[in-house]
């Protein structure tokens, strides 16, 4: 819903696009998640 507010046009904006104009980084979550994960294995 939120998206409808912001954007009623639901514009798709291509990444490259985005990190051209606007220095949007494109990150890589998946890799993020397992650094976190691997710092304290005994954890969960």
């Amino acid at each position: 819903m939120l998206w409808e507010l912001l954007d009623p046009a639901q514009q798709d904006i291509p990444v490259a696009e985005l990190s051209q104009r606007y220095g949007y980084r494109e990150l890589d979550f998946k890799a993020i998640d397992l650094d976190w994960r691997m710092e304290d294995p005994n954890r969960y």
